[in-house]
């Protein structure tokens, strides 16, 4: 019996340490960065068809994630994203495209059990491409990313979306978004840093 709890507590801890640490929440992360005393941690995908009709864009469907950035410094950090208006065609698949979209609705930890994180009534067509957010040190922003796949042609076959693990890096203090096999290293935006 000795032996089964030591062997136990020794898979747990080593199974515990080798998996990515987080602060203050027991979410399961997909990905975990820190650099420049700002950390981010990205969601695994949520989301599925996309409901309603859309003229000229056919079998539409949205991956939702969410990235969580600490301001873990003693310094007031200013966090820019920028995802244009840009397109990005799917590998192998004939005719469809992702865009990444930014939803203007509030994220919150308690949202993380439900649909799409609780993204309700998500617009592709009203939605931002842009954020601009302020941190004060030690404050946290929860920020959603929509993945919105769509095809344009209306005859052909529902093609392979893949893409389903996204994050955003930090590498200086440049942010980065990375979608594969669709996006390999997007610069997204920046992080600056009021001393």
């Amino acid at each position: 019996m000795e032996k089964i709890i030591t062997f136990t507590f020794f898979l747990t801890s080593t199974l515990n340490s080798s998996f990515v640490q987080w602060p203050k929440t027991d979410i399961n992360w997909y990905s975990e960065y820190s650099g420049n005393g700002i950390r981010i941690q990205n969601s695994f995908p949520k989301g599925g068809p996309y409901p309603k009709p859309i003229d000229g864009l056919y079998h539409c469907s949205q991956l939702v994630f969410f990235s969580r950035i600490v301001n873990e410094s003693e310094d007031t950090v200013t966090v820019r994203l920028d995802f244009s208006n840009e397109r990005f065609p799917v590998p192998n698949s004939e005719n469809l495209f992702v865009q990444f979209l930014l939803p203007s609705a509030t994220m919150a930890i308690e949202k993380e059990n439900q649909f799409n994180y609780g993204l309700m009534d998500f617009d592709p067509l009203r939605s931002n491409t842009k954020q601009k957010k302020t941190l004060s040190p030690n404050e946290t922003h929860l920020q959603y990313v929509v993945a919105f796949f769509y095809q344009t042609d209306k005859n052909s076959w529902i093609q392979e979306r893949g893409g389903n693990r996204a994050e955003l890096v930090t590498q200086g203090n440049k942010l980065y978004y990375k979608m594969l096999p669709q996006v390999d290293s997007l610069l997204v935006g920046d992080i600056m840093i009021k001393r």
